[in-house]
This record gives structure tokens, C-alpha cells and sequence, in this order.
């Protein structure tokens, strides 16, 4: 068993992939015999840690609304694919609790088994304009609960239960200038959220909107949020239970602190993209501002998200900024054009069944910069295997077949996906049975 780790961790990589690492480690080498399913295993297991930094607290000790916020960052597109994930996550739950580990016997994550509560998590954000957010801010019923959206819409972090939004004192506000001043850094904000904050300040009862309405009083603070309880921090399930009060009382189902950071991050990258910034300057510049930590996956979502709510803003006739070099693209490119001597035709349709790859390279970086390296069906990584040699190489699929005598125009975060060169032979392996990326991905998760 200590060989088999050792090896492990050699081919995965650092243990800081996964919190918690030995025990996740003992968990797949137990329950899945075959190192090819717990390979898929351990990626459904890595979607969680993230919050499980964030939180400093393993998974199977999460609450309902934080298994909420991990589902919403999971991003999922269908619900076969969420579907796909959920097991794996619901029977490491299981494992800790029949290793003792787990304070109590509960499975939360056995309250998302239907198609229906699935579904709400999806990947279709439902991001909320600044002019929603504005109307949120001067409609609600109490200043307290405002400000919270207000700040987080701004740029506060969500991360480690909301730390920044608990310590948040009025001495850190400069009215005069509109800043924020952070322990790491410095926020600007508008009017709005000014007068958001100078109303909190000033609010002396709590309205709650649960039930029969009742006011609570506020006691004075140093801090910006003030608990009921007559704490000097106001406690982290308050802000939760605030944010789903908002979300009841203006009926927007998809509001929780994940949306309204996305969406701030979101509103943020348009004013930098229309001011003329790159889009890699833009993402950087919200990396800062929101607090995130800057990787690859961190980057590569954010581009996706960009590109998903703000495609007309992005410049695509240009290779500034870019983290992939169009000269690397072009060389590989003229490399599969002498490899690729045949294609598959079919009658009048002549729509390519064979591989054909992304010929224009402006289409392929773009692909590459949204999706990322890693292929996105076994997660295969060319310059992890290869080195430096295999830097900056993966194959680009077309999901749907291309026209040989139509021009088609390419969306490059719809019609394009990474894929590496084993998953691409076996998609179009039969000319009359062309595999989707899904197919192929659950054909591994099933060894």
C-alpha cells in the first residue's frame, strides 16, 4: 500500500491537490480497485478543493448551504454530467462516516438526488446586472442585509466564511475618496454602495422578514455588519441566512454569494474591456480585485465566463495578451495538414467523419485560451508527460461534424473543445458512429 501511494502521488502530483490528502487517498484505494477509475475519482474529488481551502474544513463536514456553493462552483453544464460527480462526492461522505471520522451520521448530499434540485445548479449562472443589483440595494427592507450584496457585488470575498465581510470596520472606509482598504488591498466603489454602507452604519433595528415581522435592535458597532446578538463580530450563518432572505423576498432563486460574485466580476471585466484592456490584463486585474487565487484553472474560468456573458466585447483579431504563442498553433497545425491525407465523406451531405482538425489559428488559440490545455474528457496534460516538448499542445475537436462545402462560423467556446489524441481517435474511430465528448468521458468513468 505505502508503494502504491508513493506512486501515486508521483503521477498526480503535489498532495496540496487534494485536502485532506491521505484519507481522500485511502478512500479511492479502497473503495475503486482499478488506478484508471480512481484517476476519474480523484478529479471528482478535486472539484471540491477549492472550498475546502477556502473553508479549511473537509468536504464531508460541509453544510447544506455550503455543499449549495460547491455544486454552484462545480459549473456543470447538464445534469448528466453533475449526475456524474455526486456519487463519487456522496460515497467519500458515506466512507467518513464509517471510518468515524464524520462528527455526525448525516449525508447532506443525499438532498440533491433529484433531476429537479440538480438542475438549479447548473452552469447557467443567471449572472445579475448592475442595474438589478442597484434595485436590490434600494429596495431592501433593511440596510444590513443591502450592504451585504452591495460588498461582495464589489469585490469582498466570499472565501473562508465570509472573513473579509466580518471584519470589515468603518475606520477601513474612506468616504471621500470611495476606497476600501483591505489587509491585501484596495477597493474602489460607487455611490451606490457608499450610500449602502453609510445606511448600514447608521441602522439601529433589524426588520426580519421570517414569519410575523418583528425588530430587532442593533446595538453600535465598530464593524460595518452588526449582529443581533449583541456580538462584536457577527456570526457566519447570519450572512447565510440574510443572503437567502434576499433571495425569498425578491424572488430570485439563483441569488447566493457565489452569483453575486460572479456577477460583480463580470460587470467589473466589462468596464476594463471597454476601457481597452486586454483580456488577459482583465483577468489578472479581477484575480486582484476579488481576491482569487491566481492558477491556471482560476484563469481559464474566468475566460470562459467572460467569453460566455461578454463575447462582443472581446477582440479576437488580435494575439496580444495571449498565453498561447500563434506560432506554436500554425506549426502544429502544418504538422496534422501532413498527417491528415484522408477524411470520410458521406453522399451530398459531405460533412467530415474523419478527425479534421481546427485549421484557423485564430479559432484554435481562442479555444485554447477558454478551455485550457488539459484534454476535457480524461484530463490528460501533453507538457506534464512530455516536458517542456509537449508545452502548449493539445488537439481541438470540432463537436459538431464540419461542412466541407458550407463556411461555417466557428464559435470557439461552443463549437470547439481540447481533447487529447487518444480521446480523439476513439470520438471518430467509426465513420457512422461519431462519439460525443460525453459518451467518451462516461465510457472512462465506467472502467
Amino acid at each position: 500500500m505505502e508503494n502504491s501511494m508513493i506512486e501515486l502521488q508521483q503521477i498526480n502530483g503535489s498532495k496540496e491537490e487534494l485536502y485532506n490528502y491521505e484519507f481522500k487517498e485511502r478512500f479511492l484505494q479502497l473503495q475503486y480497485p482499478k488506478e484508471n477509475t480512481r484517476r476519474v475519482k480523484r478529479t471528482h474529488l478535486k472539484h471540491a478543493a477549492d472550498l475546502e481551502y477556502d473553508l479549511n474544513k473537509d468536504l464531508y463536514d460541509f453544510t447544506f448551504e455550503e455543499f449549495e456553493e460547491l455544486l454552484y462552483k462545480i459549473g456543470a453544464k447538464t445534469v448528466r454530467s453533475l449526475q456524474s460527480i455526486l456519487p463519487t462526492l456522496r460515497r467519500y461522505i458515506q466512507f467518513a462516516i464509517e471510518q468515524g471520522v464524520k462528527k455526525s451520521k448525516d449525508n447532506s448530499l443525499e438532498n440533491f438526488g433529484s433531476t429537479e434540485v440538480i438542475s438549479k445548479y447548473l452552469n447557467k449562472l443567471n449572472l445579475f446586472s448592475k442595474e438589478t443589483i442597484t434595485n436590490i440595494l434600494s429596495s431592501s427592507e433593511n440596510p444590513q442585509d443591502g450592504v451585504i450584496v452591495a460588498l461582495i457585488f464589489e469585490g469582498l470575498s466570499i472565501k473562508k466564511k465570509f472573513q473579509e465581510l466580518v471584519n470589515l470596520q468603518i475606520k477601513d472606509i474612506d468616504f471621500d475618496e470611495g476606497i476600501i482598504t483591505l489587509p491585501n488591498r484596495k477597493i474602489t466603489i460607487s455611490e451606490d454602495t457608499k450610500k449602502m454602507i453609510h445606511l448600514a452604519i447608521k441602522s439601529t433595528e433589524y426588520v426580519s422578514v421570517k414569519g410575523d415581522e418583528r425588530k430587532y435592535a442593533l446595538p453600535a458597532s465598530k464593524y460595518i455588519l452588526k449582529s443581533p446578538r449583541g456580538n462584536d463580530y457577527i456570526p457566519t450563518d447570519i450572512i447565510y441566512q440574510r443572503i437567502v432572505r434576499m433571495s425569498n423576498y425578491f424572488d430570485l432563486k439563483t441569488l447566493n454569494a457565489t452569483t453575486i460574485s460572479y456577477s460583480g466580476q463580470i460587470n467589473y471585466a466589462a468596464a476594463l474591456l471597454k476601457s481597452g484592456k486586454n483580456i488577459e490584463s482583465v483577468i489578472t486585474s479581477i484575480l486582484d480585485r476579488f481576491h482569487i487565487n491566481e492558477n491556471v484553472n482560476s484563469r481559464n474560468k474566468l475566460r470562459i465566463m467572460i467569453n460566455e456573458h461578454l463575447g462582443d466585447l472581446l477582440k479576437t483579431d488580435t494575439n496580444e495578451g495571449s498565453i498561447v504563442d500563434l506560432r506554436i498553433i500554425k506549426q502544429d497545425i502544418d504538422a496534422e495538414r501532413a498527417e491528415e491525407e484522408e477524411y470520410y465523406e458521406d453522399g451530398d451531405s459531405q460533412n467530415f467523419y474523419g478527425i479534421r482538425y481546427e485549421r484557423d489559428p485564430k479559432n484554435r488559440q481562442r479555444a485554447i485560451e477558454i478551455h485550457g490545455l488539459s484534454c476535457k474528457i480524461c484530463n490528460f496534460i501533453f507538457e506534464e508527460v512530455y516536458g517542456e516538448y509537449g508545452k502548449d499542445f493539445i488537439e481541438v475537436h470540432h463537436i459538431n461534424p464540419l461542412s466541407l462545402t458550407k463556411k461555417v462560423t466557428i464559435n470557439p467556446a461552443k463549437d470547439l473543445i481540447p481533447v487529447c489524441s487518444n480521446c480523439h481517435r476513439i470520438i471518430h474511430r467509426k465513420k457512422n458512429e461519431i462519439l460525443s465528448v460525453e459518451q467518451v468521458r462516461q465510457m472512462i468513468e465506467s472502467r
